[in-house]
């Protein structure tokens, strides 16, 4: 996908994915990675044990093994099934896991999403078969100019919408163009795609949130700029303005003689 103005892909999730395949009888780790997806041998096909450091002997002490519903790359969690499906870990790490990294999203199920385990862990999601997917967006590239005026590419990382344990979550990255940043959101109220869970999280109502996306409000960061008709103010006393923005839910965020810019908060 080359320009932000297509939109991304989206990934729904089965209730429940089975392992289907006979296992690659490969001490190869891309067959190692294969067999973790897909093989239905879960115990004696996965050729390889948990690193522990010094010379690899072969089929022990491998850099690349699975443990049932975890893959590992020298000792590191990298993937792990979910109830429905499977999570990458999107953390950085070193260059050889991150090939590794790399070619598990390759060959993953379709859909399969980036999420840095890190993150999971501060939100306190431990238990990982109690993780259910519920909707996923398509990774995405954007092509802009950089300061020299040439082409700069730019990978966007899809978003996620899962539940755990009752608690509803939104993995997804700022927008920004530039040194974009991931943040996991947890969300006051349910959703069932990922659409309804950033308005949730907005704090906009229908209206205002096609105005949204029809760019007349602007965001910046966590501020939506709503437009207002400066009529509304004119031959108001300062407290009846006030009393105007109360009520409304709106903040005034810098004043100046006869205008108030001001911001919808949530």
């Amino acid at each position: 996908m080359d320009s932000k103005n297509e939109d991304p892909i989206l990934y729904a999730f089965e209730d429940k994915q089975t392992y289907v395949l006979a296992p690659i009888k490969s001490y190869k780790p891309i067959d190692i990675i294969r067999n973790f997806f897909y093989s239905n041998e879960r115990d004696h096909c996965n050729f390889g044990r948990p690193y522990s450091g010094g010379h690899q002997v072969k089929g022990y002490g491998r850099r690349i093994c699975f443990e049932q519903d975890t893959l590992y790359s020298y000792g590191q969690d990298i993937v792990h099934r979910v109830k429905n499906g499977f999570v990458i870990n999107g953390d950085v790490s070193t260059p050889t896991t991150n090939g590794d990294i790399n070619y598990s999203f390759h060959v993953a199920p379709l859909g399969t999403p980036i999420v840095p385990f890190s993150v999971l862990q501060q939100a306190e999601i431990k238990e990982f078969n109690k993780l259910e997917l519920i909707q996923a967006s398509s990774d995405w590239y954007e092509t802009v100019k950089d300061s020299k005026g040439e082409d700069k590419y730019i990978h966007h990382l899809g978003e996620t919408l899962f539940k755990y344990d009752n608690r509803y979550f939104l993995s997804t990255l700022e927008a920004r163009q530039y040194h974009q940043h991931h943040y996991l959101l947890e969300l006051k109220e349910t959703a069932t795609t990922i659409e309804q869970a950033k308005q949730s999280a907005s704090g906009l109502d229908d209206s205002n949130w096609k105005r949204y996306q029809n760019n007349e409000i602007k965001r910046q960061g966590e501020y939506f700029f709503i437009p207002v008709n400066i009529n509304d103010y004119i031959g108001k006393t300062l407290f009846k303005t006030q009393d105007y923005i109360k009520k409304n839910n709106f903040k005034i965020i810098n004043r100046t003689p006869g205008q108030f810019p001001i911001h919808k908060t949530f």
